[in-house]
Order: C-alpha cells, then structure tokens, then sequence
C-alpha cells in the first residue's frame, strides 16, 4: 500500500517559505499519519508538522547540481520504490486512495513510474485495466513526457537510470524525456478518476507570490482552484494572509510574528 512507502519532498533554500502552505494541504487532503520527508539544505526556521521531517543534503551548490544532488541522495537510500513530490505542488482534493492503492497493486520491475496525476490522461495512452469508474492505462513507449518531476511514484532504479549528473530539473525533464522513449519500462496512470489533484501553488514569476485561485489554469489539475473554503481556512490558521486575489509570502511570514 502507498501508505507504507516513504514520501520525498524536496526543496530548496529560496522555497522554503512555500513549505506552510504545502504541509498544511498535505494533511488536510492526504494525510497527518502519513510520515513525510522534506529534503533541502537549509532547515525551515519555524516548526513543522509533527508527521514532517528534514534531511539536509548540505550546502546548497546551485541549480547546476540539480541531478547531482538527486543522484547522491537516491544512492544513499534503501527504498526500492517511493513517493517523489515539490514543494510548490499543492494537493488540492483529498486524495482517491482506492485509486493509487489500486496502481500500486500493478507495481513490478518493469514499472518505472506511476503517476497520481491527472497529466498522463492527456498525453499519448492504452488501456492497462478497466474498472467500472476508473481505468488505469500505460503511456505509449513514444510519448515526449514519460518522465515528470511532479507527484509519482518512482521505481528507483528507473529514476537513476534516466538521472545525469550536471542537468537542471527543466533539463532533466527535456533530455530525459528524449532518453526515456522506448525504454521498454511501464509508466503507469489513471483516467475518468484521479488520484490527485494538484496545482503549482507559487507564480512562475515570483515564487514569493502564492496563487491558489488558479489564475494561470494551465498550472493546476483542469484548471482547478484551491476550494474557498480551505483557503479562508488557511486564513483563519495564519498560513496565508489575503491580498486580493494573491497571497504574497512576506506578509505570511510578518502574520506569524
């Protein structure tokens, strides 16, 4: 079951701002008895959930040791098989767990990665296994974007293989994907029923900037906002203030002096 493996959440030092409004949602729509591990450089001045922990991979090198930090990490852990998350991607529903705990169950070898997300439905696709409500499918060997640095599941194995060192994370996403057509691995997903629904909760602009009511569509799950009444909750808890239409991260931070 998903619940039994390990959840990676990476960040860095100019995110971790976004990190209150990430373990807020996580909790609120995955859950708090889920163990949880951020991985960044510099550790989160304030507290973090009681569910949440940090490991420090060190001196932040720059964007340039993207992979080299992915693959340093990956080769220091014993997990055949784990969760991969950022920290700018926010749950947005509470998570379909009959769903992902059914992918799960086709987890083997051959399977790179699994998808929880709504992205593979759109892509280039065949039918896996048919269900009454939902169906898992495969993405085709040819497609440009079997590999993706968001919500997965990752074989580890499949994750090195495809990792080089001195490539950025749009790079990755780029060459990697070239590499990875007609791998002969099986990525796998959902469609009609998803597991998770996500958005990029931080503006491509200005990561400082929250946008949680979706205003850039193409960033969220089919364009889905974050529902008003977790985001007046959110308010309410101090992990967001309100300007507008736009939650701005410096005056989160003075909200909680």
């Amino acid at each position: 079951m998903v619940s039994d493996m390990n959840v990676y959440v990476f960040t860095s030092n100019n995110y971790l701002h976004v990190l209150k409004p990430f373990c807020f949602l996580f909790n609120k729509f995955w859950s708090d008895k889920q163990q949880v591990k951020i991985v960044g450089f510099e550790p989160p001045a304030w507290q973090m959930p009681d569910n949440f922990e940090f490991i420090s991979l060190g001196k932040q090198r720059g964007i340039k040791y993207w992979s080299d930090d992915y693959i340093d990490f990956f080769n220091s852990i014993n997990d055949e098989y784990f969760i991969h998350m950022v920290e700018n991607e926010f749950l947005l529903r509470p998570v379909d767990f009959d769903i992902i705990n059914s992918l799960v169950e086709f987890l083997d070898e051959d399977v790179g990665r699994i998808d929880f997300t709504p992205g593979p439905s759109l892509r280039n696709w065949k039918p896996y296994q048919e269900y009454d409500e939902y169906d898992i499918i495969e993405l085709s060997q040819t497609d440009q974007y079997r590999l993706a640095i968001r919500l997965n599941l990752w074989n580890k194995k499949y994750f090195l293989k495809h990792l080089r060192s001195g490539e950025n994370a749009w790079e990755f996403e780029i060459f990697g994907n070239r590499r990875a057509q007609n791998d002969g691995y099986k990525i796998l997903a959902s469609n009609r029923k998803y597991g998770c629904y996500i958005m990029d909760g931080t503006k491509a602009q200005d990561p400082r900037v929250l946008d949680l009511r979706a205003h850039n569509p193409e960033c969220s799950s089919f364009g889905m906002p974050l529902d008003e009444t977790t985001i007046q909750e959110m308010i309410v808890n101090k992990i967001v203030s309100p300007r507008g239409t736009i939650f701005k991260v410096d005056e989160l931070i003075e909200s909680k002096k």
